[in-house]
This record gives structure tokens, C-alpha cells and sequence, in this order.
């Protein structure tokens, strides 16, 4: 059996190291793509359980507080009144991926 010689062993190594960096870049884009989808799920939730909130205080007293009170305090900006995405990015997720990340993507009215 022959010995390899050290420019090969070097060459392989060098191999080995690109393919380790191009799997580290792989695996960062993958994580930030789905962190980004992960956040427009989030937002298609949160709009759909706005405009849930203002239907279900409709008639109340208090409407403003009630809606506070019904999303948790959380805030709806980047939603409409109808409870849509407002301006919504080319790359929003289909409802159905949403809901298989466990949001939930449809009204309940």
C-alpha cells in the first residue's frame, strides 16, 4: 500500500474544511429561514386573532379595552381591521405551513 504524500494530505484536508464551512453557511441559512417563517406565522396569527377581537367587542362598553384585553395585550400593528396581513411580504407562508408550525391561521367567527 502506498503513502500518501503531504500535499495530498493537505489538499484533502482543505477539502474537508470548504465542505464543513459550505455546511456551517447551509445549516445558518436554513435556521434564519425558518426563524423568518416562524415570524410571519406569528403575525398571520396574531392579525387573525385581531380581527376576531374586534368582532367579538363589537358591541362592548369599552371597545378599545376590550380588545386590549381579548389579544392579550399584544399589539396588532401590521394588521387590518378585517383581521388581514396589511401589506403582505412576498415570502408569507402558506396557512397551511403555519398551522403545521402549530399557529393558528383561521378565524374562529
Amino acid at each position: 500500500m502506498g503513502r500518501l504524500h503531504p500535499e495530498m494530505l493537505q489538499e484533502s484536508h482543505q477539502e474537508e474544511l470548504a465542505r464543513r464551512r459550505a455546511d456551517e453557511a447551509y445549516q445558518a441559512q436554513r435556521a434564519a429561514a425558518e426563524e423568518r417563517t416562524k415570524q410571519l406565522c406569528e403575525l398571520r396569527s396574531r392579525c387573525v386573532r385581531y380581527g376576531d377581537a374586534r368582532q367579538e367587542c363589537a358591541i362592548a362598553a369599552d371597545f378599545n379595552r376590550c380588545v386590549s384585553v381579548k389579544m392579550n395585550g399584544e399589539d396588532a400593528t401590521g394588521c387590518t381591521i378585517s383581521g388581514e396581513i396589511l401589506n403582505p411580504p412576498p415570502d408569507l407562508p402558506y396557512a397551511l405551513v403555519c398551522a403545521l408550525w402549530g399557529y393558528r391561521v383561521t378565524s374562529t367567527r
